[in-house]
């Protein structure tokens, strides 16, 4: 696919962000197109971004966006829409309050009718030398987040069940409450349209198993887009995880199965941590930070069997 190069300006088009509402699709504009604000909650928004001119992106690309006022802010987004969406892409932004240094998502949530960002498409990343998603071997896919850390996960999830009909993908979103699970009802929509290939398990730091089982609502099934009768009640865990509920919620290691297995990574740098062993940086050069490298493989994917060579951590 086609990439940009350079600089590009957006300019926000779109309705006042009303926690309550949820709108997609927005009726045709002038160019630019609207960009669509999805608020469940007022400090979690999903962000369609016209693209000028309109390209599509690869999966690997991020986005470093900034405001257009004398005052810089900078953060990289990585994309959650397919990379072949025609003319726009869209970002998960979370807004935290303006700290020293940060505020990024605070500013793009705020953004009123006519503002403008400018962004850049940072190079692509290397997964252990190549920055391709299909094609890999990775038939069993893991994928480990935590909170915003889902971001990344999204768009890879949507090429592999798209793209590679026989990759089967078993997702361990982790989140302090219920309420905190960011595209839950996008997940949930996955789980039911790729009955087979798609489960996603739910681990909650915040409450106990008997605190969060007096709130939760009963099972349910539903009949799946292939004819099947599929259970579609929430699977749940409680805590940070274990080697347990790796063998639970993940596919085993390829040493344990006969097809090829990756596992991603993605959260806070403590919970990189705790899972796969912290990112690291190779030496600085002419006193900027090195490249980020992905360092020893350590943590509960080390102690449940995985090898470094199917452990990416972003």
């Amino acid at each position: 696919p086609s990439r940009p190069t350079g600089r590009v300006a957006w300019r926000a088009h779109h309705r006042p962000c009303n926690p309550t509402s949820y709108w997609r699709n927005s009726k045709p504009a002038p160019i630019p197109p609207f960009y669509d604000l999805h608020c469940p909650k007022h400090d979690r928004c999903w962000e369609k971004i016209p693209m000028y001119p309109p390209a599509s992106h690869n999966v690997d690309d991020e986005h470093s966006a900034e405001s257009s006022t004398s005052d810089s802010y900078s953060k990289s987004y990585s994309p959650i829409s397919h990379p072949s969406t025609p003319g726009y892409f869209e970002l998960l932004v979370k807004s935290y309050p303006y700290t020293v240094g940060g505020g990024v998502g605070k500013f793009l949530v705020d953004l009123s009718v006519g503002d403008t960002i400018s962004a850049a498409v940072k190079s692509e990343r290397l997964m252990h030398g190549s920055p391709a998603v299909l094609e890999r071997n990775w038939k069993n896919v893991g994928m480990v987040a935590g909170g915003t850390g889902i971001a990344p996960h999204i768009q890879i999830l949507r090429i592999l069940l798209r793209d590679e009909p026989d990759a089967i993908v078993k997702l361990l979103f982790i989140n302090r409450h219920a309420e905190d699970i960011l595209l839950k009802t996008e997940l949930d929509a996955l789980v039911r349209q790729y009955p087979r290939r798609f489960t996603v398990t739910y681990s909650l730091t915040g409450v106990t198993r008997e605190e969060h089982d007096r709130v939760k609502g009963p099972s349910s099934m539903e009949i799946s887009a292939t004819g099947e009768l599929i259970d579609t009640s929430d699977t749940f865990e409680y805590g940070r995880g274990s080697v347990d509920m790796i063998r639970r919620a993940l596919p085993p290691p390829s040493s344990q199965s006969e097809t090829g297995t990756m596992i991603f990574v993605c959260g806070m740098d403590g919970f990189v941590e705790h899972w796969s062993g912290p990112v690291m940086r190779a030496p600085s050069l002419n006193g900027k930070k090195g490249p980020k490298i992905q360092g020893p493989l350590l943590g509960l994917l080390k102690d449940a069997g995985y090898d470094a060579s199917e452990v990416f951590k972003y």
